[in-house]
């Protein structure tokens, strides 16, 4: 996977996460199609980013976009 891909990925996660504040990584995986494995890796370098804020801890974690 290229940069640009992993950009258009990283701006779908956050597309999605923006439209349903605090949602968990099991609804973003739903929505994405991404194996929760893969969403993992993507939410945690978004949020050490600054771009998005996880709230609780490991699943039971939820996700809003940062402003």
């Amino acid at each position: 996977m290229n940069s640009i891909e992993k950009m258009d990925e990283f701006q779908h996660i956050l597309d999605f996460i923006r439209a349903n504040p605090g949602c968990s990584r099991g609804k973003i995986s739903a929505y994405t199609g991404m194996s929760p494995r893969h969403l993992t890796r993507a939410l945690t370098k978004l949020h050490r980013a600054g771009k998005v804020r996880r709230q609780g801890v490991k699943r039971w974690a939820t996700y809003t976009v940062e402003a």
